[in-house]
Protein backbone atom coordinates (compact mmCIF):
# COMPACT_ATOMS: atom_id res chain seq x y z
CA UNK A 1 0.00 0.00 0.00
CA UNK A 2 3.29 2.33 0.50
CA UNK A 3 5.51 3.42 -2.49
CA UNK A 4 8.16 3.77 -0.27
CA UNK A 5 11.13 2.30 -1.19
CA UNK A 6 12.92 1.39 1.82
CA UNK A 7 14.81 -1.40 2.43
CA UNK A 8 14.50 -3.80 5.18
CA UNK A 9 17.35 -5.39 5.47
CA UNK A 10 20.92 -4.12 6.82
CA UNK A 11 24.12 -5.71 5.99
CA UNK A 12 27.29 -4.52 8.16
CA UNK A 13 30.68 -5.49 8.41
CA UNK A 14 32.79 -3.64 10.98
CA UNK A 15 36.56 -1.88 10.20
CA UNK A 16 39.66 -4.32 10.65
CA UNK A 17 40.70 -1.51 12.43
CA UNK A 18 38.50 -1.02 15.33
CA UNK A 19 39.91 -0.82 18.51
CA UNK A 20 39.87 -3.90 20.48
CA UNK A 21 39.13 -3.36 24.42
CA UNK A 22 42.73 -3.97 25.34
CA UNK A 23 44.34 -1.98 22.65
CA UNK A 24 41.73 1.00 24.33
CA UNK A 25 43.14 0.30 27.59
CA UNK A 26 46.89 0.55 26.57
CA UNK A 27 45.87 3.76 24.96
CA UNK A 28 44.74 5.14 28.16
CA UNK A 29 47.41 4.23 30.03
CA UNK A 30 50.01 5.81 27.61
CA UNK A 31 47.76 9.04 27.91
CA UNK A 32 48.16 8.79 31.66
CA UNK A 33 51.85 8.24 31.31
CA UNK A 34 54.63 11.58 31.52
CA UNK A 35 56.93 9.30 29.20
CA UNK A 36 57.75 8.70 25.62
CA UNK A 37 55.99 5.15 24.47
CA UNK A 38 58.46 2.51 22.79
CA UNK A 39 58.62 2.77 18.93
CA UNK A 40 56.99 -0.74 18.27
CA UNK A 41 53.94 1.12 19.99
CA UNK A 42 54.40 4.50 18.61
CA UNK A 43 54.50 2.66 14.83
CA UNK A 44 51.47 0.98 15.76
CA UNK A 45 49.66 4.24 16.51
CA UNK A 46 50.74 5.98 13.54
CA UNK A 47 49.74 2.58 11.08
CA UNK A 48 46.32 3.55 12.73
CA UNK A 49 46.35 6.83 11.69
CA UNK A 50 47.47 6.32 8.65
CA UNK A 51 44.45 3.75 8.34
CA UNK A 52 41.73 5.58 10.00
CA UNK A 53 40.50 8.22 7.10
CA UNK A 54 39.18 6.06 5.05
CA UNK A 55 37.83 4.00 7.73
CA UNK A 56 35.92 6.95 8.72
CA UNK A 57 34.52 8.27 5.91
CA UNK A 58 33.49 4.73 5.24
CA UNK A 59 31.32 5.06 8.04
CA UNK A 60 30.38 8.42 7.64
CA UNK A 61 28.76 6.99 3.77
CA UNK A 62 27.46 4.16 5.98
CA UNK A 63 25.90 6.16 8.73
CA UNK A 64 24.39 8.70 6.30
CA UNK A 65 22.66 5.49 4.12
CA UNK A 66 20.85 4.18 7.43
CA UNK A 67 19.68 7.69 8.59
CA UNK A 68 18.41 8.18 5.17
CA UNK A 69 16.81 4.41 5.63
CA UNK A 70 15.52 5.56 9.51
CA UNK A 71 14.05 8.38 7.77
CA UNK A 72 12.37 6.10 5.09
CA UNK A 73 11.15 3.65 7.59
CA UNK A 74 9.91 6.98 9.79
CA UNK A 75 8.07 8.09 6.83
CA UNK A 76 6.70 4.53 5.98
CA UNK A 77 5.62 3.78 9.66
CA UNK A 78 3.85 8.18 10.24
CA UNK A 79 1.73 6.40 7.10
CA UNK A 80 1.04 3.89 8.00
CA UNK A 81 -0.43 4.97 11.29
CA UNK A 82 -1.96 8.14 9.58
CA UNK A 83 -3.60 5.41 7.38
CA UNK A 84 -4.22 3.18 10.62
CA UNK A 85 -5.87 6.09 12.09
CA UNK A 86 -8.20 7.42 9.19
CA UNK A 87 -9.05 3.81 9.33
CA UNK A 88 -10.47 3.53 12.51
CA UNK A 89 -12.10 7.12 12.64
CA UNK A 90 -14.42 5.17 9.58
CA UNK A 91 -15.64 3.46 12.16
CA UNK A 92 -15.70 6.25 15.03
CA UNK A 93 -19.37 6.57 16.59
CA UNK A 94 -19.78 10.57 16.31
CA UNK A 95 -19.11 9.51 12.13
CA UNK A 96 -22.51 7.79 12.39
CA UNK A 97 -24.68 10.39 14.59
CA UNK A 98 -27.18 11.71 11.93
CA UNK A 99 -27.09 15.62 11.07
CA UNK A 100 -30.16 16.55 12.77
CA UNK A 101 -28.22 15.28 16.20
CA UNK A 102 -25.59 17.05 15.54
CA UNK A 103 -26.89 20.26 14.66
CA UNK A 104 -29.09 19.52 18.81
CA UNK A 105 -25.47 18.92 20.09
CA UNK A 106 -24.36 21.92 18.25
CA UNK A 107 -26.88 24.04 19.47
CA UNK A 108 -26.39 23.29 23.32
CA UNK A 109 -22.45 24.03 23.08
CA UNK A 110 -23.40 28.00 23.34
CA UNK A 111 -21.03 29.22 26.33
CA UNK A 112 -23.55 29.75 30.05
CA UNK A 113 -25.66 32.69 29.71
CA UNK A 114 -25.16 32.97 25.87
CA UNK A 115 -28.71 32.96 25.73
CA UNK A 116 -30.02 35.58 28.21
CA UNK A 117 -29.95 39.10 29.17
CA UNK A 118 -27.53 40.12 32.18
CA UNK A 119 -25.65 43.16 33.63
CA UNK A 120 -22.51 41.56 34.15
CA UNK A 121 -22.22 40.68 30.59
CA UNK A 122 -18.94 41.99 29.03
CA UNK A 123 -18.07 43.82 25.61
CA UNK A 124 -16.27 40.77 24.43
CA UNK A 125 -18.85 38.07 25.76
CA UNK A 126 -21.74 40.16 24.18
CA UNK A 127 -19.62 40.23 20.47
CA UNK A 128 -19.21 36.48 21.12
CA UNK A 129 -22.46 35.76 21.43
CA UNK A 130 -23.73 38.03 18.65
CA UNK A 131 -21.54 36.75 15.92
CA UNK A 132 -22.12 32.74 17.42
CA UNK A 133 -17.86 32.74 17.98
CA UNK A 134 -18.58 28.97 19.23
CA UNK A 135 -20.08 27.74 16.07
CA UNK A 136 -17.02 28.84 14.22
CA UNK A 137 -15.23 27.08 16.71
CA UNK A 138 -17.23 23.81 16.07
CA UNK A 139 -16.78 24.36 12.07
CA UNK A 140 -13.16 23.87 12.11
CA UNK A 141 -13.11 20.23 13.40
CA UNK A 142 -14.39 19.17 10.18
CA UNK A 143 -15.14 19.75 6.64
CA UNK A 144 -18.70 18.28 7.26
CA UNK A 145 -19.35 19.38 10.63
CA UNK A 146 -18.59 23.12 8.82
CA UNK A 147 -20.87 22.27 6.44
CA UNK A 148 -23.53 21.55 9.18
CA UNK A 149 -22.85 24.49 10.72
CA UNK A 150 -23.29 27.21 7.68
CA UNK A 151 -26.19 25.38 6.07
CA UNK A 152 -28.12 25.00 9.12
CA UNK A 153 -30.26 27.98 9.79
CA UNK A 154 -31.77 27.01 12.97
CA UNK A 155 -28.21 27.21 14.77
CA UNK A 156 -28.12 31.53 13.72
CA UNK A 157 -31.87 31.81 14.72
CA UNK A 158 -31.65 32.95 18.33
CA UNK A 159 -30.18 36.09 18.80
CA UNK A 160 -29.42 38.08 22.07
CA UNK A 161 -28.56 41.93 22.12
CA UNK A 162 -28.44 43.85 24.86
CA UNK A 163 -26.88 47.53 24.13
CA UNK A 164 -26.12 48.16 27.82
CA UNK A 165 -22.78 45.78 27.28
CA UNK A 166 -21.88 47.61 23.79
CA UNK A 167 -19.41 49.66 25.44
CA UNK A 168 -18.63 52.44 23.62
CA UNK A 169 -20.69 53.82 20.61
CA UNK A 170 -17.07 53.26 18.21
CA UNK A 171 -17.49 49.29 18.55
CA UNK A 172 -21.22 49.41 17.71
CA UNK A 173 -20.88 49.51 14.18
CA UNK A 174 -19.12 46.36 14.16
CA UNK A 175 -21.64 44.71 16.69
CA UNK A 176 -24.55 45.44 14.30
CA UNK A 177 -22.66 44.01 11.58
CA UNK A 178 -22.25 40.86 13.17
CA UNK A 179 -25.85 40.63 13.87
CA UNK A 180 -26.97 41.14 10.60
CA UNK A 181 -24.08 38.33 9.44
CA UNK A 182 -25.93 36.03 12.11
CA UNK A 183 -29.36 36.63 10.34
CA UNK A 184 -28.21 36.78 7.41
CA UNK A 185 -26.76 33.07 8.19
CA UNK A 186 -29.89 32.21 9.86
CA UNK A 187 -31.84 32.07 6.00
CA UNK A 188 -36.06 31.78 6.78
CA UNK A 189 -35.28 30.02 10.51
CA UNK A 190 -38.68 31.64 12.56
CA UNK A 191 -36.79 33.65 14.90
CA UNK A 192 -35.77 33.53 18.97
CA UNK A 193 -34.94 37.34 19.86
CA UNK A 194 -34.30 39.02 23.38
CA UNK A 195 -33.10 42.66 22.68
CA UNK A 196 -32.29 44.88 25.14
CA UNK A 197 -31.88 48.56 24.12
CA UNK A 198 -30.41 51.26 26.17
CA UNK A 199 -32.30 54.75 25.50
CA UNK A 200 -30.53 57.05 23.68
CA UNK A 201 -27.58 54.63 22.60
CA UNK A 202 -26.11 55.78 19.16
CA UNK A 203 -26.85 52.48 17.11
CA UNK A 204 -30.61 51.91 18.79
CA UNK A 205 -32.30 52.96 16.03
CA UNK A 206 -29.73 50.69 13.61
CA UNK A 207 -30.65 47.77 15.60
CA UNK A 208 -34.10 48.04 15.45
CA UNK A 209 -33.99 48.91 11.49
CA UNK A 210 -32.48 45.91 10.91
CA UNK A 211 -34.25 43.16 13.33
CA UNK A 212 -37.77 45.23 12.09
CA UNK A 213 -36.23 43.95 8.49
CA UNK A 214 -37.00 40.29 9.99
CA UNK A 215 -40.07 40.85 11.70
CA UNK A 216 -41.81 38.27 9.54
CA UNK A 217 -39.92 35.58 10.95
CA UNK A 218 -40.08 36.71 14.72
CA UNK A 219 -40.92 33.47 17.08
CA UNK A 220 -40.36 34.51 20.29
CA UNK A 221 -39.39 37.66 21.06
CA UNK A 222 -38.31 39.35 24.82
CA UNK A 223 -38.12 43.08 24.38
CA UNK A 224 -36.24 45.30 27.20
CA UNK A 225 -36.87 48.62 25.86
CA UNK A 226 -38.12 52.22 26.65
CA UNK A 227 -41.73 53.49 25.05
CA UNK A 228 -40.06 55.39 22.39
CA UNK A 229 -38.30 52.61 20.81
CA UNK A 230 -41.37 50.56 21.70
CA UNK A 231 -43.20 53.17 19.39
CA UNK A 232 -40.74 52.67 16.34
CA UNK A 233 -41.70 49.04 16.37
CA UNK A 234 -45.65 49.90 15.04
CA UNK A 235 -44.30 48.94 11.60
CA UNK A 236 -44.57 44.99 12.31
CA UNK A 237 -48.52 45.33 12.56
CA UNK A 238 -50.20 42.12 10.34
CA UNK A 239 -46.40 41.17 9.35
CA UNK A 240 -45.65 38.30 12.43
CA UNK A 241 -47.04 35.42 11.16
CA UNK A 242 -45.07 33.20 13.22
CA UNK A 243 -44.84 34.87 16.08
CA UNK A 244 -45.76 32.66 19.67
CA UNK A 245 -44.06 34.19 22.39
CA UNK A 246 -44.14 37.74 23.39
CA UNK A 247 -42.92 39.26 26.77
CA UNK A 248 -42.50 43.20 26.50
CA UNK A 249 -40.70 45.00 29.32
CA UNK A 250 -40.95 49.22 28.78
CA UNK A 251 -40.66 52.21 31.24
CA UNK A 252 -43.26 53.31 33.84
CA UNK A 253 -42.80 56.42 33.71
CA UNK A 254 -44.52 56.89 30.02
CA UNK A 255 -47.70 58.13 29.02
CA UNK A 256 -47.30 57.43 25.29
CA UNK A 257 -50.45 55.77 24.15
CA UNK A 258 -51.16 52.47 23.94
CA UNK A 259 -49.57 50.41 20.77
CA UNK A 260 -51.37 47.83 18.42
CA UNK A 261 -48.27 46.56 16.88
CA UNK A 262 -49.08 42.94 18.07
CA UNK A 263 -52.74 43.22 17.95
CA UNK A 264 -52.71 40.98 14.72
CA UNK A 265 -50.58 37.76 15.31
CA UNK A 266 -52.51 34.65 14.77
CA UNK A 267 -50.05 32.08 16.63
CA UNK A 268 -49.37 34.24 19.35
CA UNK A 269 -50.51 31.97 22.65
CA UNK A 270 -48.05 32.79 24.93
CA UNK A 271 -47.53 37.18 26.13
CA UNK A 272 -45.68 39.01 29.17
CA UNK A 273 -46.01 42.48 29.88
CA UNK A 274 -44.04 44.58 32.49
CA UNK A 275 -43.60 48.26 33.22
CA UNK A 276 -46.54 49.36 32.00
CA UNK A 277 -48.43 51.97 33.95
CA UNK A 278 -51.39 53.02 32.29
CA UNK A 279 -51.26 52.01 28.60
CA UNK A 280 -51.21 48.07 27.82
CA UNK A 281 -49.77 46.93 24.35
CA UNK A 282 -53.17 45.58 22.42
CA UNK A 283 -52.92 41.86 22.09
CA UNK A 284 -55.11 39.28 20.58
CA UNK A 285 -56.90 38.31 24.09
CA UNK A 286 -58.88 35.71 22.76
CA UNK A 287 -55.74 33.53 21.19
CA UNK A 288 -53.83 33.34 24.53
CA UNK A 289 -53.60 30.67 26.33
CA UNK A 290 -50.81 32.07 28.88
CA UNK A 291 -51.09 35.86 30.22
CA UNK A 292 -48.08 37.43 32.59
CA UNK A 293 -48.39 40.99 33.71
CA UNK A 294 -46.07 42.71 36.82
CA UNK A 295 -46.35 46.25 37.20
CA UNK A 296 -44.64 48.88 40.36
CA UNK A 297 -46.97 51.20 39.93
CA UNK A 298 -50.14 48.89 39.87
CA UNK A 299 -52.33 51.88 38.83
CA UNK A 300 -56.10 51.75 37.43
CA UNK A 301 -55.94 48.29 38.45
CA UNK A 302 -54.81 47.30 34.75
CA UNK A 303 -54.22 44.02 35.11
CA UNK A 304 -57.46 43.21 36.36
CA UNK A 305 -59.36 45.02 33.85
CA UNK A 306 -57.30 42.01 31.59
CA UNK A 307 -58.67 39.46 32.67
CA UNK A 308 -61.98 39.32 30.82
CA UNK A 309 -60.38 39.39 27.82
CA UNK A 310 -58.85 36.22 28.49
CA UNK A 311 -60.63 33.23 27.00
CA UNK A 312 -61.67 30.02 28.71
CA UNK A 313 -58.46 27.60 29.50
CA UNK A 314 -56.51 29.96 29.65
CA UNK A 315 -53.92 30.81 32.26
CA UNK A 316 -52.69 34.18 34.33
CA UNK A 317 -49.33 35.31 36.08
CA UNK A 318 -49.84 38.36 38.35
CA UNK A 319 -46.43 39.38 39.81
CA UNK A 320 -47.60 42.58 42.63
CA UNK A 321 -45.15 44.92 44.98
CA UNK A 322 -47.16 45.87 47.53
CA UNK A 323 -44.99 48.15 48.77
CA UNK A 324 -45.60 50.67 45.47
CA UNK A 325 -49.11 50.21 46.46
CA UNK A 326 -51.61 52.17 48.27
CA UNK A 327 -54.50 50.32 50.14
CA UNK A 328 -57.06 49.99 50.00
CA UNK A 329 -57.24 49.61 45.77
CA UNK A 330 -60.58 50.64 44.48
CA UNK A 331 -60.94 48.03 42.72
CA UNK A 332 -64.23 47.18 40.50
CA UNK A 333 -65.80 43.97 40.04
CA UNK A 334 -64.19 41.44 37.60
CA UNK A 335 -65.11 38.55 36.16
CA UNK A 336 -63.55 36.24 33.90
CA UNK A 337 -63.65 32.51 32.70
CA UNK A 338 -59.78 31.95 32.91
CA UNK A 339 -58.63 28.54 34.35
CA UNK A 340 -55.48 29.50 36.27
CA UNK A 341 -54.45 32.36 38.77
CA UNK A 342 -50.93 32.94 39.84
CA UNK A 343 -50.61 35.57 42.09
CA UNK A 344 -46.47 36.16 43.06
CA UNK A 345 -46.28 38.32 45.70
CA UNK A 346 -42.66 38.99 45.89
CA UNK A 347 -40.22 40.83 48.53
CA UNK A 348 -43.19 41.33 51.00
CA UNK A 349 -41.52 43.02 53.80
CA UNK A 350 -44.63 45.20 54.83
CA UNK A 351 -46.46 42.24 55.49
CA UNK A 352 -49.91 44.07 56.59
CA UNK A 353 -49.78 45.71 53.12
CA UNK A 354 -49.48 42.77 51.46
CA UNK A 355 -51.81 40.95 53.24
CA UNK A 356 -54.15 43.94 52.55
CA UNK A 357 -53.30 43.93 49.19
CA UNK A 358 -54.31 40.48 48.55
CA UNK A 359 -57.57 40.74 49.96
CA UNK A 360 -58.43 43.56 47.60
CA UNK A 361 -57.56 41.81 44.55
CA UNK A 362 -59.59 38.25 45.82
CA UNK A 363 -62.48 40.72 46.81
CA UNK A 364 -63.28 42.44 43.33
CA UNK A 365 -62.57 39.00 41.39
CA UNK A 366 -64.87 36.21 40.16
CA UNK A 367 -63.66 33.49 38.40
CA UNK A 368 -66.58 30.46 37.71
CA UNK A 369 -63.83 28.46 35.79
CA UNK A 370 -61.11 28.45 38.25
CA UNK A 371 -59.40 25.38 37.90
CA UNK A 372 -55.99 26.08 39.62
CA UNK A 373 -55.28 28.72 42.23
CA UNK A 374 -51.60 29.77 43.54
CA UNK A 375 -50.67 32.35 45.80
CA UNK A 376 -46.81 32.71 46.78
CA UNK A 377 -44.63 35.22 48.00
CA UNK A 378 -40.89 35.60 47.57
CA UNK A 379 -38.72 37.54 50.50
CA UNK A 380 -40.01 38.84 53.59
CA UNK A 381 -42.55 37.84 56.15
CA UNK A 382 -45.61 35.97 54.44
CA UNK A 383 -48.59 37.84 53.94
CA UNK A 384 -51.45 36.72 56.45
CA UNK A 385 -54.49 34.81 54.80
CA UNK A 386 -57.92 37.14 54.64
CA UNK A 387 -59.95 34.58 55.29
CA UNK A 388 -63.45 36.37 54.98
CA UNK A 389 -62.01 37.97 51.19
CA UNK A 390 -61.38 34.07 49.68
CA UNK A 391 -64.59 32.78 51.39
CA UNK A 392 -66.59 35.44 49.22
CA UNK A 393 -64.59 34.76 46.53
CA UNK A 394 -64.68 31.14 46.46
CA UNK A 395 -68.38 31.66 47.43
CA UNK A 396 -69.15 33.96 43.84
CA UNK A 397 -66.68 31.96 41.84
CA UNK A 398 -68.27 28.56 43.20
CA UNK A 399 -64.74 27.10 43.41
CA UNK A 400 -66.17 24.26 45.77
CA UNK A 401 -67.34 23.08 42.32
CA UNK A 402 -64.33 24.04 39.76
CA UNK A 403 -61.31 24.17 41.49
CA UNK A 404 -58.86 21.45 41.25
CA UNK A 405 -55.73 22.63 42.32
CA UNK A 406 -54.12 24.66 45.33
CA UNK A 407 -51.47 26.10 45.95
CA UNK A 408 -50.11 28.80 49.16
CA UNK A 409 -47.04 29.77 50.80
CA UNK A 410 -48.47 32.52 52.87
CA UNK A 411 -48.50 32.88 56.15
CA UNK A 412 -52.11 30.71 56.98
CA UNK A 413 -52.98 29.49 59.98
CA UNK A 414 -54.07 25.64 60.74
CA UNK A 415 -57.96 26.71 60.74
CA UNK A 416 -57.64 28.85 58.44
CA UNK A 417 -56.13 26.47 55.99
CA UNK A 418 -59.17 24.09 57.24
CA UNK A 419 -61.88 26.12 57.09
CA UNK A 420 -60.80 26.91 53.48
CA UNK A 421 -60.10 23.28 52.20
CA UNK A 422 -64.19 22.56 54.02
CA UNK A 423 -65.62 25.02 51.05
CA UNK A 424 -63.26 23.18 48.36
CA UNK A 425 -64.72 19.63 48.20
CA UNK A 426 -63.40 19.23 44.21
CA UNK A 427 -59.82 19.86 44.68
CA UNK A 428 -57.31 17.08 44.47
CA UNK A 429 -54.16 18.65 44.42
CA UNK A 430 -52.70 20.23 47.06
CA UNK A 431 -49.39 22.23 47.28
CA UNK A 432 -48.59 23.52 51.38
CA UNK A 433 -45.20 25.32 52.41
CA UNK A 434 -44.06 25.78 55.60
CA UNK A 435 -42.15 29.30 56.39
CA UNK A 436 -38.84 28.76 57.31
CA UNK A 437 -37.18 31.78 57.52
CA UNK A 438 -39.87 33.06 59.52
CA UNK A 439 -41.17 30.04 61.75
CA UNK A 440 -44.11 29.63 60.43
CA UNK A 441 -44.97 25.71 60.16
CA UNK A 442 -48.10 25.06 58.92
CA UNK A 443 -47.69 21.41 58.13
CA UNK A 444 -47.84 19.21 61.41
CA UNK A 445 -49.47 16.11 63.05
CA UNK A 446 -52.94 17.80 63.56
CA UNK A 447 -52.95 19.21 60.29
CA UNK A 448 -52.28 15.38 58.91
CA UNK A 449 -54.45 14.06 61.21
CA UNK A 450 -57.23 15.69 59.43
CA UNK A 451 -56.23 14.89 56.04
CA UNK A 452 -56.16 11.56 57.12
CA UNK A 453 -59.40 9.57 55.44
CA UNK A 454 -61.54 8.34 57.79
CA UNK A 455 -64.46 6.08 56.11
CA UNK A 456 -67.89 6.82 57.28
CA UNK A 457 -66.74 10.97 58.01
CA UNK A 458 -67.22 13.99 56.29
CA UNK A 459 -63.74 14.31 54.82
CA UNK A 460 -61.52 17.32 54.17
CA UNK A 461 -60.61 17.31 50.37
CA UNK A 462 -62.02 14.03 49.66
CA UNK A 463 -60.58 13.67 45.80
CA UNK A 464 -57.55 14.24 46.91
CA UNK A 465 -54.98 12.78 44.23
CA UNK A 466 -51.55 14.58 44.79
CA UNK A 467 -50.07 16.87 47.54
CA UNK A 468 -46.72 18.54 47.84
CA UNK A 469 -45.48 19.35 51.44
CA UNK A 470 -42.78 21.85 51.19
CA UNK A 471 -41.60 21.52 54.98
CA UNK A 472 -39.73 22.04 57.45
CA UNK A 473 -40.16 18.63 59.04
CA UNK A 474 -41.88 19.81 61.94
CA UNK A 475 -44.47 16.39 61.68
CA UNK A 476 -43.93 12.98 62.81
CA UNK A 477 -43.27 10.02 60.63
CA UNK A 478 -46.37 8.03 62.11
CA UNK A 479 -48.47 10.77 61.35
CA UNK A 480 -47.66 11.46 57.98
CA UNK A 481 -47.82 7.22 56.92
CA UNK A 482 -51.21 7.45 58.28
CA UNK A 483 -52.30 9.97 56.19
CA UNK A 484 -50.88 8.27 53.15
CA UNK A 485 -51.99 4.70 53.78
CA UNK A 486 -55.14 6.40 54.10
CA UNK A 487 -55.29 7.72 50.82
CA UNK A 488 -54.23 4.54 49.30
CA UNK A 489 -56.54 1.95 51.08
CA UNK A 490 -59.84 3.67 52.23
CA UNK A 491 -59.63 7.29 50.47
CA UNK A 492 -58.17 6.56 47.33
CA UNK A 493 -59.11 8.90 44.26
CA UNK A 494 -60.86 7.83 41.31
CA UNK A 495 -57.84 9.71 39.48
CA UNK A 496 -55.53 7.51 39.58
CA UNK A 497 -52.09 6.48 41.93
CA UNK A 498 -51.62 8.87 45.36
CA UNK A 499 -48.76 11.59 44.36
CA UNK A 500 -46.63 12.17 47.81
CA UNK A 501 -43.75 15.16 47.24
CA UNK A 502 -41.78 16.11 50.09
CA UNK A 503 -39.70 19.00 50.08
CA UNK A 504 -36.81 19.62 52.76
CA UNK A 505 -36.75 23.50 53.05
CA UNK A 506 -33.59 24.83 54.58
CA UNK A 507 -32.77 24.17 58.18
CA UNK A 508 -35.48 21.59 58.38
CA UNK A 509 -35.55 19.73 61.48
CA UNK A 510 -34.94 16.21 59.87
CA UNK A 511 -35.81 13.73 57.05
CA UNK A 512 -38.44 11.07 56.77
CA UNK A 513 -37.02 8.28 58.70
CA UNK A 514 -35.27 5.26 55.95
CA UNK A 515 -38.28 2.47 57.06
CA UNK A 516 -40.94 5.28 55.59
CA UNK A 517 -39.21 5.35 52.86
CA UNK A 518 -38.69 2.18 52.22
CA UNK A 519 -42.34 1.24 52.73
CA UNK A 520 -42.63 3.92 49.92
CA UNK A 521 -40.63 2.66 47.77
CA UNK A 522 -42.40 -0.80 47.95
CA UNK A 523 -45.70 0.82 47.23
CA UNK A 524 -44.38 2.39 44.14
CA UNK A 525 -43.25 -0.89 43.19
CA UNK A 526 -47.04 -2.06 43.70
CA UNK A 527 -48.48 0.77 41.64
CA UNK A 528 -50.28 2.74 44.08
CA UNK A 529 -47.96 5.57 44.93
CA UNK A 530 -46.15 8.27 43.29
CA UNK A 531 -43.75 9.31 46.10
CA UNK A 532 -40.56 11.70 46.44
CA UNK A 533 -38.67 13.36 49.14
CA UNK A 534 -35.48 15.77 48.69
CA UNK A 535 -34.35 19.10 49.36
CA UNK A 536 -36.42 21.42 48.04
CA UNK A 537 -34.01 24.24 45.82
Amino acid sequence: MSDSKSSWSFHWQPSHILPTASQLKQLCEILRADIFPPRAVTSSLQAFLDQSPPELAHYDTEILNLEMRLAGLKSDRSSIEFYRDGCKNVFAPVRRLPTELLVEIFDLCAPPGADEISESTTMVEEMDRIGKRHLFQISKVCSRWYRIVMNTPRLWSTLVIDTHAWGHYSFSSKLVALAASSLERSGGAPLNLQIALEPNYPSERLVLDLLLKHCHRWKTVYLWVHPAALQAIASVKGNLPLLEDLSVNSATNSDRPSIDAFQIAPRLKTAGIAGFPSHVPTLPWQQLSHFSYENNGLSDQIWLSMLPFLPAHASCEVTLHPVEVTTPLRLTPISSVLSTLDLKLPNAWVPAKTSALLGDVLGCLTLPDLLDLRVNHDGGPPPRWNRTQFSEFASRSSLGNTLRSLELSTMIEEDELLECLADLSSLSALYLWDNWDHACTLITDTLLKRLTFTPGQLNLVPHLNFTAFNSTMRFGDIPFWDFVISRIETGRSPLGPLSVNVGYLPHCARELQIDVLTRASELQRRGDLHFSAAVEA
